[in-house]
């Protein structure tokens, strides 16, 4: 999903820019669309959505397909159906099985909306659906590191944002996509030089406002609440170091959507952070059985490694269970978990290349905690030597030069 928990391939600092740009113009739309507002479309699509995130996805699709039928001229039905494979995409997002299905739901939305547009240009329904179809689609292309076409398909969302601009309306939907826009364009500005020109192209950012908006539209009742707490949540976590806000919003997320395995994890990382490491490792442990208990269903003695998906997420639980554990003060079932983490990306080789990296920088530093600095600065040079980011880089480099304790 997201931040140290993010899904993403090796190869992804390439299409970096391209998959922020393409969130950013996700949901951006200035008017209040008239039609997705009306009973009874947002309550049957609300059931399709909530079917969703409670990661029903068999309900979802007949419930989306069902509303798909029953509004055939709808760009919507198409746009949420999409929003369903794409879930289940980014649990394993080195298959591709799922990317047929995903382009066909997306350029039906967008087949069904150019032709409104066409028809009529201030129709806010399709604009909408327009604009976020050609986002989403940007974001696919960028996920498949085909960076050169997920910025045309990007440039194709600014028209849409000129018209979105000149019909503004304070409503929540449109402070999701506004918010983003806001705190991602002052904040590529300020850390990543390299855009300026770029960047020069759009309208200046805020990322005070920016986290003003997406406050404004997690709180509120509307069909984008719960992708803005995502993101809020990477941008409290990662960017502006606020784990008790982001702490609050994970456990909205948790009330609502209690079996949600991403949930669980992101709320688990924000326990963590916000050093309630006992409460951490609990909710942890009981995931890493549930995976434990499906995984010993299947055939062979390495069940995690017929299952891509489950092998992706227990790489993460088992990563903060040895960090809840060090923390903890529990070095040597620290270095056990973190073992684990490396066994499960071992397991499938194009899951979280550079997590690996991750796992030796913190392995190493359980060892120093033991007063073991070889072992320590093998771990250190070991980080060194795989693909990995500049955070894990620097640190890995700090620690091989001082014991990190």
């Amino acid at each position: 999903m997201y931040m140290n928990i993010r899904l993403v391939s090796a190869g992804a600092p390439r299409a970096t820019f391209c998959i922020v740009l393409g969130v950013l113009l996700l949901t951006v739309c200035a008017a209040r669309a008239q039609f997705i507002h009306t009973q009874p479309f947002k309550r049957e699509a609300w059931q399709g959505i909530n079917y969703i995130y409670q990661q029903r996805h068999a309900e979802a699709q007949v419930a989306l397909e069902t509303l798909a039928k029953r509004y055939p001229a709808q760009p919507a039905p198409h746009f949420m159906l999409a929003a369903n494979v794409w879930w289940q995409l980014k649990a394993n997002y080195i298959n591709t099985d799922y990317d047929t299905r995903f382009l066909a739901h997306i350029d039906n939305a967008i087949s069904i909306a150019e032709a409104i547009v066409a028809k009529n240009k201030e129709d806010l329904d399709a604009q909408l659906f327009l604009f976020a179809s050609y986002a989403f689609k940007a974001r696919w292309h960028a996920l498949r590191e085909n960076s050169l076409t997920a910025a045309r398909i990007t440039l194709k969302c600014m028209p849409i944002l000129k018209f979105a601009n000149k019909h503004k309306q304070t409503y929540q939907e449109y402070l999701f996509g506004s918010g983003l826009y806001l705190y991602y364009r002052e904040w590529y500005a300020q850390h990543k030089p390299i855009y300026k020109i770029f960047l020069g192209w759009f309208p200046p950012g805020n990322m005070k406002q920016g986290i003003a908006e997406l406050e404004a539209c997690t709180a509120g009742d509307n069909f984008v609440w719960v992708e803005a707490s995502f993101f809020l949540i990477d941008i409290l976590t990662d960017y502006e170091q606020n784990h008790p806000r982001a702490l609050q919003h994970a456990e909205r997320l948790h009330a609502t959507f209690p079996e949600n395995t991403n949930v669980k994890l992101l709320l688990a990382r924000c326990l963590y952070l916000t050093g309630k490491h006992a409460e951490a490792e609990k909710l942890l442990l009981t995931m890493q059985e549930q995976f434990l208990a499906a995984a010993r269903g299947r055939k062979g003695a390495l069940g995690f490694a017929q299952c891509p998906v489950t092998t992706q997420m227990m790489q993460q639980v088992s990563l903060y269970l040895g960090l809840a554990a060090r923390a903890q003060g529990h070095y040597s079932g620290a270095l056990q978990n973190f073992s684990n983490a490396d066994f499960y990306c071992r397991a499938n080789t194009e899951l979280e290349k550079p997590l690996r990296a991750r796992i030796a920088l913190e392995s190493g530093i359980a060892y120093d905690l033991l007063n073991k600095r070889k072992e320590a600065l093998e771990c250190y040079q070991r980080a060194l030597t795989m693909p990995h980011t500049e955070l894990v880089k620097t640190k890995a480099k700090e620690c091989a030069k001082a014991p990190c304790k």
